[in-house]
């Protein structure tokens, strides 16, 4: 499976002219895409999250195991590490002004989101076992394309603000479509990897000051240490170590800036017995002291 971790590889290989390219953060309109035949045919994935809004489309989008061939006056919202394959129609050409926006971004581009768990928690429409695309309304439809434009023209201005606005226009996007979507994220079909890493996740999130071993985590799901490691790669790419230490990192940080408590209760908090190794923890993993972190601007 194709990777794409690198958004300087996407502009290339759509020939796309991006004045000020970043490398968290890329918008663009699909009639702007200049090598169609290099779209990617196969399944792939992204490094980045991925929101895109589409008025006009024939062709057809896969997500893991599922088929969508109704894109028009649509939203599809895709995680990291998430396997897609889109199918144009043969009678598609990007040429017109308005037929789609794609947004690509990582979790860390955004304020108070340095991780992906984060957003997918906040934001349920991002997780894996949930349905990645939508149809709109023609209100829903004018009132998201309209902020997608906004973020757009702002990407291509580049002045002083823009940055700081495209990051609150995302967050707008973000919650707009919490709230219109609440009753509609239906679970999707997914395989037993992602079904396993989604559980997983949920357990490391509340229980990372209990469980620190692959083997309490696996002993909840009823499962050997090896499967799940397998299964949480095989969806995430990461280990379940890793997200495991992410999500302690994730709260330390939290707890960190966010309050008063001493040094050796947020250790305590988190499941570690010594301050000691709390802290040579905590700078391996961003190579700050809990204090240093503390204390920073």
């Amino acid at each position: 499976m194709h990777s794409i971790t690198d958004l300087s590889v996407l502009i290339n290989a759509l020939n796309l002219k991006v004045e000020h390219p970043h490398e968290d953060f890329l918008v663009f309109k699909f009639s702007e895409i200049n090598n169609v035949e290099e779209l990617p045919t196969g399944f792939h994935h992204k490094d980045f999250f991925d929101i895109s809004v589409t008025k006009v489309d024939n062709g057809t989008l896969m997500v893991g195991e599922n088929i969508y061939n109704k894109l028009d006056n649509s939203v599809c919202f895709l995680s990291p590490n998430q396997s897609m394959k889109y199918i144009p129609s043969s009678s598609h050409k990007h040429n017109e002004d308005d037929d789609g926006i794609a947004i690509l971004f990582r979790a860390s581009f955004l304020k108070n989101y340095e991780y992906s768990y984060q957003l997918q928690n906040e934001f349920s429409f991002f997780k894996l076992h949930t349905r990645p695309h939508y149809q709109l309304t023609e209100h829903q439809m004018s009132i998201m394309y309209r902020i997608f434009e906004e973020i757009h023209t702002e990407f291509q201005k580049q002045d002083h603000c823009s940055l700081e606005l495209i990051k609150a226009y995302i967050l707008i996007i973000l919650n707009l479509c919490k709230r219109e979507l609440a009753n509609e994220q239906h679970f999707a079909k997914v395989s037993r990897a992602e079904e396993i890493t989604c559980l997983f996740e949920e357990k490391a999130w509340s229980l990372c000051s209990q469980y620190k071993s692959i083997a309490n985590y696996a002993s909840l799901l009823n499962i050997s240490p090896a499967y799940l490691s397998e299964c949480v790669k095989k969806a995430t790419g990461k280990t379940a170590k890793d997200i495991i230490s992410d999500y302690q990192i994730m709260k330390a940080k939290t707890y960190l800036l966010q309050s008063e408590i001493a040094i050796n209760q947020i250790a305590t908090a988190l499941g570690f017995e010594e301050t000691t190794n709390f802290t040579k923890f905590f700078k391996k993993k961003t190579g700050k002291t809990p204090k240093e972190f503390r204390m920073k601007p």
